[in-house]
């Protein structure tokens, strides 16, 4: 029977305050690891050996709220004794709103915790009711599936990257970088930069400048990284009707010479068995296409761009200064757009609607670029156009080399029609009138067959053509006949 503690906690209000929601564990971690191969489960890829006469081992004792705040990780030494009321104490440290008058007891709302009999005590039970925590035990001899901390922490730290493959990552992002290095001029800021505290869920614009509710977090962090103090603005907060910037945090001198004003920063994650089973060539397109990501090509950063004289492309609430329209047209590389395709009614380029909240409005459509770097789909021969570049100078944060665009061969002059109409529509008239439909193809493919091969669109690569019957009912608005009426 699975127990389902979801309306427990919202009755008791404990899930609405995302710090008090902690997943702790344990791990033990060996220090004399040997190579060589190992007999173990099927598909049970975290083994390791001790060498001879030599089983020392550390065991860490992590934990993370739901906020993402991290507890200061507690490392038991062999021979050392473990004295319970750490785990307050590291709680306390991550989280001021232990403190605070109407949640006296309360920091932790629930803590998930493993369910194995030697994580669970009556000393740990009774710490629990004193502090009002609601302790949920999670099944045991199953947590490499459910405990978090395993599966997305201890798993990670166990299996630490091989050093080619780190070398390999360095080389891919230091390409990459030195490519924008010299692609982009940007605007150098006044004075140092400073990042803004991270704060209470809950936040408010005062003259473009932001303001948390209640209070800020002492420590800040950006995906799971935390910045510097001395890179922080001081901590800015809305207490009822009033407003404050406190003074007891000390003058950070912030990051002199910096240039960027938005974004700030982006993390790439790469996946080893992507760089260990590609050639490095295609990383380097991937780190591409992730920091133009992070350089604005995204629909958070969208309602943000501003003109070539400074000016917000989008209306701005006059006292929050935020935009009120995030879902407006902007005529973003329009002209170079035009220009490509030869089409001089073209209103705006589309942007991908599919592939869920990490791909919709963050790339262009693949059906009108194909195989240009920031289409959402996988392609060899990715070419990063004037159209991207275009954009990243309409954002109002760069000045572009165009010089460095690479030749896209996608929809090249192929008109009005190729843009504004179905791709089955454009196929049948250029049958009909005897032309050619590339960039498209019109080969059914049977994968139960050799795939038939031939020249991509570009002559740059060897591809096949991924047309197929289907036998599952479409969506109206993904049918040829309903695209072209």
């Amino acid at each position: 029977m699975v127990y389902d503690s979801r309306p427990i906690l919202w009755r008791r209000k404990k899930l609405q305050i995302s710090c008090r929601l902690f997943n702790f564990d344990e791990s033990n971690f060996l220090l004399a690891r040997k190579k060589g191969n190992v007999l173990g489960p099927v598909n049970y890829k975290s083994l390791q050996t001790s060498k001879e006469n030599d089983k020392e081992g550390l065991t860490v004792l992590m934990g993370y709220s739901a906020a993402g705040k991290m507890a200061p990780p507690m490392i038991i030494y062999a021979y050392k004794q473990h004295i319970s009321h750490d785990i307050a104490e590291a709680v306390e440290a991550v989280d001021p709103t232990w403190a605070i008058e109407q949640h006296p007891k309360a920091c932790l709302g629930i803590w998930y915790a493993d369910g194995h009999k030697s994580h669970l005590s009556l000393e740990v039970a009774e710490f629990c009711t004193s502090k009002g925590i609601l302790l949920v035990a999670l099944y045991p001899n199953s947590t490499h599936l459910l405990q978090p901390l395993d599966v997305s922490v201890f798993k990670s730290l166990k299996n630490l990257l091989p050093a080619d493959i780190v070398q390999t990552v360095k080389t891919i992002m230091t390409v990459a970088t030195d490519y924008f290095k010299e692609l982009l001029k940007v605007r150098p800021i006044q004075g140092p930069l400073l990042l803004d505290r991270s704060c209470s869920s809950t936040s408010r614009y005062i003259n473009g400048i932001r303001y948390g509710d209640n209070f800020c977090y002492q420590k800040s962090s950006c995906s799971g990284f935390t910045i510097p103090a001395d890179h922080l603005r001081p901590c800015r907060v809305c207490n009822g009707g009033q407003c404050t910037i406190s003074s007891s945090d000390p003058k950070s001198p912030g990051v002199p010479n910096a240039d960027y004003i938005l974004p700030i920063a982006g993390l790439i994650n790469f996946c080893p068995g992507e760089v260990r089973k590609n050639k490095i060539e295609y990383m380097i397109d991937v780190a591409k296409h992730e920091i133009i990501h992070a350089l604005g090509f995204s629909k958070w950063s969208l309602p943000f761009y501003r003109d070539q004289n400074g000016r917000p492309r989008t209306k701005r609430d006059p006292v929050t200064k935020e935009p009120l329209n995030v879902n407006g047209q902007y005529d973003l590389s329009g002209a170079r757009a035009r220009i490509h395709f030869n089409c001089p009614t073209l209103p705006g380029l589309e942007l991908e609607n599919g592939g869920g909240s990490g791909s919709e409005l963050s790339h262009w459509e693949a059906r009108l670029l194909g195989n240009e770097l920031m289409t959402g789909s996988r392609a060899n021969s990715a070419r990063l156009s004037a159209i991207t570049l275009a954009l990243l100078q309409d954002t109002g944060w760069y000045q572009v080399d165009f010089s460095k665009a690479e030749p896209l061969q996608w929809g090249k002059n192929a008109g009005c029609q190729f843009l504004l109409g179905s791709c089955g529509g454009y196929i049948k008239n250029k049958l009909a009138s005897g032309g050619s439909t590339e960039p498209f193809c019109t080969t059914i493919t049977d994968y139960s067959q050799p795939l038939k091969l031939g020249c991509t669109p570009d002559r740059d690569a060897v591809g096949f053509c991924n047309m197929v019957k289907q036998s599952l009912k479409i969506p109206p608005d993904y049918q040829v006949e309903q695209c072209d009426k």
